[in-house]
Order: structure tokens, then C-alpha cells, then sequence
């Protein structure tokens, strides 16, 4: 024979009276998490020079990557630009240097890693928790990137900067 149910009442009716209003708080403060952790792709966009590009460079490939919470911890905004001039690798290097340090970036050239056999030579800045690293591109990558955006081989010099905050 079916059990008969009964109305809810006392503990019973004061648990069900809390759990409506707690379920909606508990989501808003798990779904505050997901979003774009700071220093954001904006904040990284709004700093002095995070977005130069050597004047009259072509650019072959631009990235701007959000800040994400990953489980190994977050990661950093980025921009990546990859570029062609035909002026040498030395004066591209001397316009970043007087053009970042116009806007308050201050060299860090000990952050600055070469990539063998993919791009070498470069340097890099930093202004406050943001870095700058440019690099030059052997001319085999240099030749690769230009395939890839539908561009003509043979840059003379293809720098890539990467820009991150965090």
C-alpha cells in the first residue's frame, strides 16, 4: 500500500525556505570566477607602447590572447605581432628602444631568450608588471610566416614582438 506523504513541515519546510535563496548566491559567486582574471587583454592594450609596430612594416600576423585561470595557474595577456621591414635587424632594434622608453618602458635585456634556428638576436623591456621582447626571425621562419599570411618570401628583416602583462 502507498505511503501517504505528508506537507512539509517544520525542519523540513525551514530547509527548503533557506536553500531558495542560497542556490542563486552560491552560482553568482562560482560564475564571478570565470571571467578574464586581471591584468586583463584590456589593461595590457591600454598600456604606452604595448602596441607599436616599426613604421612602414608590413604585418604578416597579429594575436591578442585574453588572460586565462588554467589549472597549472593563470595565463598572461598577450599580443604577438609578426612583421617585415627592409631596414636592418639593428635599427628596428634602435626605434622599439627610443620609442618604448618614451612611453616609460626601461630595458631588461636578461629577459630575453633566443629560439635557435627559429628567431635570434632581440632584446626586451619592461614597465611595471608588463614586458616587451622583440626578436628577429632566421630567414627560414621568416620565409614559413610569410607563407602563411599569403605574403612573398625573402623579407629582408621579419621581427616578432611579443607583449604580455601579468
Amino acid at each position: 500500500m502507498p505511503r501517504a506523504t505528508r506537507p512539509a513541515t517544520g525542519a523540513r519546510l525551514r530547509v527548503a525556505h533557506l536553500a531558495g535563496p542560497v542556490v542563486p548566491l552560491v552560482a553568482a559567486v562560482v560564475l564571478a570566477g570565470c571571467g578574464e582574471p586581471h591584468p586583463s587583454l584590456g589593461d595590457l592594450k591600454a598600456t604606452p607602447g604595448a602596441r607599436l609596430t616599426y613604421p612602414g612594416a608590413v604585418e604578416y600576423q597579429r594575436d591578442e590572447e585574453k588572460a586565462r585561470n588554467q589549472v597549472d595557474g593563470p595565463s598572461p595577456a598577450t599580443i604577438t605581432v609578426y612583421a617585415c621591414t627592409r631596414d636592418a635587424p639593428a635599427s628596428v632594434e634602435a626605434w622599439f628602444a627610443r620609442a618604448l622608453t618614451a612611453r616609460g618602458w626601461a630595458a631588461d635585456p636578461g629577459s630575453h631568450q633566443d629560439r635557435p634556428g627559429a628567431f635570434e638576436g632581440g632584446t626586451a623591456w619592461k614597465r611595471g608588471n608588463a614586458s616587451f621582447d622583440l626578436s628577429f626571425a632566421t630567414r627560414a621562419t621568416a620565409d614559413v610566416l610569410a607563407r602563411r599570411a599569403h605574403q612573398p618570401t625573402g623579407c629582408p628583416s621579419m621581427y616578432q614582438t611579443l607583449t604580455q602583462i601579468g
